[in-house]
């Protein structure tokens, strides 16, 4: 009488060999995660550049995208790993008149990004004025990069040069993990 299944010898080589290929497999899955999340996430900001750009010259008034102050606000603070989140300022009667005490309109959001994940970019904000031109940029400065960094990765890091004129543009040259270039 035959019984099938495995052997204990059997078993142990299939075990040796799955351990193997994990540890080959699962470095290059976090890697890859990391690059794909990094993708990802700069082309988000990408959208999110183009939208308030977009915005600005479409109703004709200053929008803002700075920094959110925590993930659950909707406030500016000075850590862009925290999210983003675009506005525009209104008038007093939110119409964009004049008023003597403007306000903020929240447009949108973008969510606090992965841990461990870091955006360099050396302005606390980037304004759109009316004309669809950066206006938050100082006089002498035609760009400005933004770059994301996976778990501080330069090899997996994604930047976008913001252009004074407004435009913007994808890069993945020169990047830096630690510090803003420009």
């Amino acid at each position: 009488m035959k019984i099938n299944g495995f052997t204990l010898v059997e078993m142990m080589i299939t075990i040796a060999v799955a351990a193997i290929l994990l540890t080959v497999g699962v470095p290059s899955l976090t890697s890859f995660y990391q690059q794909v999340r990094a993708e990802q996430n700069i082309k988000q900001i990408q959208s999110l550049l183009a939208y308030a750009r977009n915005q600005a010259t479409s109703y004709q008034r200053s929008i803002t995208i700075c920094p959110k102050s925590n993930s659950t606000s909707s406030t500016c603070g000075n850590d862009w790993h925290e999210g983003m989140v675009v506005y525009a300022t209104m008038g007093l009667s939110g119409t964009g008149g004049t008023g003597s005490s403007p306000t903020q309109k929240t447009l949108r959001q973008l969510s606090k990004f992965d841990d461990g994940d870091s955006i360099n970019f050396k302005y606390t904000s980037i304004t759109f004025s009316s004309e669809g031109q950066i206006s938050s940029f100082g006089e002498d400065e035609d760009s400005a990069d933004m770059v994301y960094c996976p778990d501080n990765k330069v090899s997996l890091a994604k930047g976008i040069t913001i252009y004074a004129s407004g435009s913007n543009q994808l890069t993945e040259t020169s990047l830096n993990c630690t510090t803003p270039k420009n």
